[in-house]
């Protein structure tokens, strides 16, 4: 079912010159404050702020699956057959934790590690999903769901020259039924698996070395080709256990570099493009568009961030339900900069792309999927073993259905305002439940994460000194405060002058 993001917000209220506890503003702050909301698109009278009905920034609300629990591995599907999503983390150990209330369960323990990648599908056709990753050394396997996710059977689809698989991708590259695997250790060769029925074969492929993979038709052939860091593998049509896989170059200058790599329609087309992180280290966040024939031409290349460092997540997904895909990343705790949960908004049509913070979080190979069953993609993950937590950020953005979402009646105010050095914060959210209080700027920027709890249903206050999170001292401007608790958000403009 097509859904529709819901856009602008309701109205929110500020505290009424007069109230209990309260004082009017400064008229001059006053003024100051109608100046800039007329800027904006805000109508401020009868004491009731309200904002024009615009595209607001993506929200989302992080909690935590496993306080913990970390690994490189992680994947998200349904593996009991309830009907709700499941979050899968493979590292020492592997465990899926049961959604919603986050229930752990153990499917085995790493005979090395089980690491970089995991895919989460039903390898053998019975309904229920499977699981394949790689463990270390030991090789790459498959998991057998046997029980809806209470007993699983271990099985080996091949080695890996006794290196560590770093990336792991699943799909039926011979169009014969069955899903074949496709394996890359770290600056090592591709190992294709093909799915035999009972056993598995495995054929190797010489590359220019690095990380990252995916597999997509990218000439167009109704074959899966293999894509790696700056090339990539065009699929036989003849036997592709024997046959030669020709190599194509897209990117000259990311040859054997240690990139995540995903490939996807970006800007309407019809033409499979790239898009790459570096994972590592630090680089570029990039598109490159396909040209009109992929085996000659030229791929053009467009930068969305110079210097990013670390993202060693790569998601594309529309996160914004525009109809376009948006390249959703993060960085992992080793990042120099940040880290932050990224995304960049596709405004389609090669239009472009914006970025906005979605969290000031990080997470190493982050997975998506409705975690909720609201109709809306949410976010997991974690940092590399020994670093947890697990934690899941949930996309609070509404949308449309038959079933309209349930009005929690919150509550926002704000006094004074505009303010100078502090704003005191009063919200209020009455069903019980997770909830959070952040405060944006204009161009969809988290400032400071104020609060975040369990609501009671009473108000809890607070008071913002007007430093963002590093501690850093905010400009004078409009700024968004924005209250999300049970799908439901709501957004109250501030002033700061200084």
């Amino acid at each position: 079912m097509e859904s529709k993001r819901t856009l602008g917000d309701r109205p929110a209220r500020i505290a009424a010159p007069g109230a209990a506890g309260t004082r009017s503003p400064d008229r001059g702050l006053t003024r100051v404050a109608l100046t800039i909301a007329a800027l904006m698109g805000i109508q401020l009278a009868f004491g009731v702020l309200t904002r024009a009905a615009t595209a607001l920034p993506l929200d989302f609300l992080g909690q935590t699956v496993a306080s913990q629990h970390s690994g490189d591995c992680k994947a998200i599907a349904d593996f009991d057959g309830d009907g709700h999503a499941d979050l899968a983390v493979g590292g020492a150990t592997l465990v899926w934790y049961s959604a919603p209330a986050w229930n752990p369960n153990l499917i085995a323990t790493a005979s090395v590690e089980f690491t970089t990648d995991m895919e989460a599908v039903d390898l053998d056709g019975d309904g229920d999903i499977d699981i394949v990753v790689p463990d270390g050394t030991a090789g790459v396997y498959w998991y057998e769901n046997v029980n809806a996710g209470q007993s699983w059977t271990r099985r080996l689809i091949g080695a890996a020259g006794g290196m560590y698989t770093h990336d792991v991708e699943v799909g039926d590259i011979e169009g014969d039924g069955d899903l074949d695997v496709v394996g890359h250790p770290l600056d090592g060769p591709i190992i294709v698996y093909r799915n035999n029925g009972a056993t598995w074969s495995a054929r190797s492929l010489t590359t220019s070395g690095g990380e990252g993979l995916d597999l997509a038709d990218l000439n167009g052939d109704g074959r899966l080709d293999l894509i790696t860091s700056g090339q990539w593998h065009r699929a036989p049509a003849g036997d592709y256990m024997t046959a030669a896989w020709p190599t194509h170059v897209y990117d000259q200058g990311r040859l054997g570099q240690l990139l995540k790599v995903e490939a996807a329609e970006l800007d309407g087309d019809g033409r499979m493009d790239i898009a790459v992180t570096p994972a590592e280290g630090s680089g570029e966040i990039a598109w490159l568009k396909s040209p009109v024939d992929p085996l000659t031409g030229t791929w053009v290349r467009t930068v969305l961030r110079a210097g990013a460092d670390r993202y060693h997540s790569l998601i594309l997904t529309d996160l914004d339900a525009n109809g376009w895909l948006d390249l959703v990343t993060a960085q992992m705790h080793t990042a120099q900069s940040g880290p932050n949960l990224e995304v960049y908004l596709n405004s389609g049509g090669g239009a472009g792309f914006t970025r906005q913070i979605l969290a000031s979080a990080s997470s190493h190979n982050m997975v998506v999927g409705d975690l909720n069953a609201d109709g809306s993609p949410d976010l997991a993950g974690c940092d590399y073993i020994g670093n947890p937590p697990v934690r899941a950020w949930m996309n609070q953005a509404e949308f449309t259905s038959a079933v309209p979402p349930v009005r929690t009646g919150l509550d926002l105010a704000a006094f004074p305002n505009p303010f100078n050095a502090h704003v005191s914060v009063t919200i209020t959210a009455p069903v019980a439940g997770p909830a959070q209080l952040r405060i944006h700027d204009l161009q969809g920027r988290v400032v400071r994460d104020l609060w975040s709890g369990m609501s009671t249903g009473a108000p809890v206050a607070l008071t913002w000194n007007g430093l963002d999170d590093d501690g850093a001292a905010a400009a004078s401007g409009v700024y968004h405060l924005v209250l999300s608790s049970h799908r439901e958000r709501l957004s109250l403009p501030i002033v700061l002058v200084k």
